[in-house]
């Protein structure tokens, strides 16, 4: 059986068994691990890890009422970061609210994850039973900063005139 083969088999065997975290990082954790030359026990462990750190880390996004991620889209979402983020999304889907705020609209998001599927399908679960609120004009900070600059040339004219 040639190494390729192998591979798939395992990564099939590893989303069989509901691991497709671990699936995902097969390629990069067997790299790994025959460049330290780890013991198969060793590099199971890892696997394991990796999984159980998954778990938590969705179990802790999933578990309260309410999400909020602020400013999506500011910089854009490698690929594994969006998966990541639409997993979290699916897992809440229709179980807890998510309150998204982002200055881009919604015919950029395929920009911002560099993937329009991912993008869709994460607006999908997204918009189904939500509410779209638009907010146009300056962002609290710029207008807190245009107040301090006129307070401050406020300041430096009344010098001026004394």
């Amino acid at each position: 059986m040639s190494e390729a083969s192998t591979y798939q088999r395992l990564r099939a065997h590893l989303a069989d068994l509901r691991l497709p975290v671990v699936a995902e990082a097969l390629a990069v954790e067997l790299d790994r691990a025959s460049t330290e030359q780890l013991s198969h026990t060793t590099f199971l462990e890892r696997l394991l890890a990796i999984e159980g750190r998954w778990a938590t880390t969705m179990r802790f996004f999933a578990g309260p009422g309410l999400l909020i991620v602020d400013e999506l889209g500011y910089l854009p979402l490698a690929g594994e970061a969006a998966a990541a983020l639409f997993q979290i999304i699916a897992r809440r889907y229709l179980k807890g609210s998510i309150v998204l705020t982002t200055n881009r609209g919604i015919a950029a998001w395929g920009q911002i994850f560099d993937d329009a599927v991912v993008a869709a399908a994460m607006l999908d679960r997204l918009l189904y039973r939500s509410t779209v609120l638009t907010i146009e004009g300056e962002s609290y900070r710029m207008r807190a900063h245009r107040e301090r600059v006129e307070q401050i040339r406020r300041g430096v004219g009344a010098l001026g005139r004394t």
